[in-house]
């Protein structure tokens, strides 16, 4: 089960962008220390470019760069401290791994792995770079299973509860495309913590039904690792969901807003792009297999994010003004 998603899967057509990501200064100063080791802005420049020529493919429009780049580096201040991890416990990496990964995404591209550097030199992309981005999310893949997922299991009592919480609903055999901001806050939050990502909630909320844009706002707002994707949850039947956001979707129109919705790991608010059915109507067998995995994803998920703030916590993380 993959946890964290190879990010550059996502950009390997991007380009050079214009306005604000244009033509950055790329500064030698440093944006983050996390323990013994180094951020620069160049670097969170280089993500950003990276990631906002996918939003802009997706038709989001950026929030302001200093929200903008403060995801970027948050991300990267998680990345580097799992390969701190990876490094402490000699995990690595094989070449046949990374030529596998290689493959994946030239054959998602639809184009030969010959035919990648020469694409990306083109587009003004280093290929050393982009084997950089395929060794770091492959070694965090790693830590995650070998730190996180062993502790995992999903019961078949777990999946017999989840199917009746749904299997009266007429809606159970449609698709629903969500989109999901989180307000997060702490594993052991205090009263006040819950007090304040709750009034964060309903303020974005309030935004929201003003008439602003939800993926420019989730890429600016949201705690989500989906954040930087605008939020985007793609098409999910009502088992592929948490139960508490199927709850919700019964109840929703294409359109619709709803929230916030608390769970363990904070505060969501959902919006509901698209009702369709589902082509490929599963049997009682491969639905329990969609329930179970579903079921193990959200675990995980948890499960990394709680381990991702004790990392923090335990770490010297020092943030510097970003340019």
């Amino acid at each position: 089960m993959r946890i964290i998603k190879l990010h550059c899967l996502f950009f390997i057509a991007s380009v050079w962008l214009s306005h604000c990501f244009a033509a950055p200064v790329f500064l030698d100063s440093i944006a983050a220390k996390v323990n013994n080791q180094i951020i620069t802005d160049s670097q969170v420049n280089v993500r950003a470019i990276q990631f906002a020529k996918q939003l802009r493919a997706e038709k989001v429009t950026l929030p302001a760069r200093s929200l903008f780049l403060k995801q970027v580096l948050e991300m990267m201040i998680d990345e580097n401290l799992q390969l701190q991890i990876a490094q402490r416990a000699n995990i690595t990496v094989s070449n046949s791994e990374i030529n596998a990964a290689v493959k994946d995404v030239a054959a998602r591209q639809k184009v030969s792995v010959a035919q990648l550097p020469s694409i990306m030199n083109k587009q003004g992309l280093s290929y050393d770079d982009f084997l950089k981005n395929i060794r770091t999310q492959l070694l965090i893949q790693k830590v995650e299973k070998e730190m996180i997922l062993p502790e995992i299991t999903v019961s078949p009592a777990e999946v017999d509860t989840y199917l009746r919480s749904v299997e009266n609903s007429n809606q159970a055999l449609y698709l629903y495309h969500l989109e999901d901001i989180l307000v997060g806050v702490s594993d052991t939050p205090t009263p006040a913590e819950i007090e304040a990502a709750r009034e964060k909630a309903e303020d974005l909320l309030m935004q929201l039904q003003a008439g602003a844009n939800f993926k420019t706002l989730a890429v600016a707002q949201s705690n989500s690792d989906k954040a930087l994707r605008g939020g985007d949850l793609g098409w999910r039947t009502l088992a592929e969901m948490p139960d508490i956001f199927a709850a919700q979707v019964i109840k929703m129109k294409p359109g619709a807003l709803a929230g916030p919705i608390q769970t363990p790991n904070g505060f969501h608010i959902i919006h509901l792009i698209g009702i369709k059915s589902d082509p490929h109507k599963p049997n009682t067998a491969t639905l329990r297999t969609r329930v179970s995995e579903m079921l193990f994803q959200q675990k995980a998920e948890q499960a990394v994010q709680i381990w991702l703030a004790q990392l923090k916590a335990q770490a010297y993380i020092k943030r510097y003004p970003l340019h």
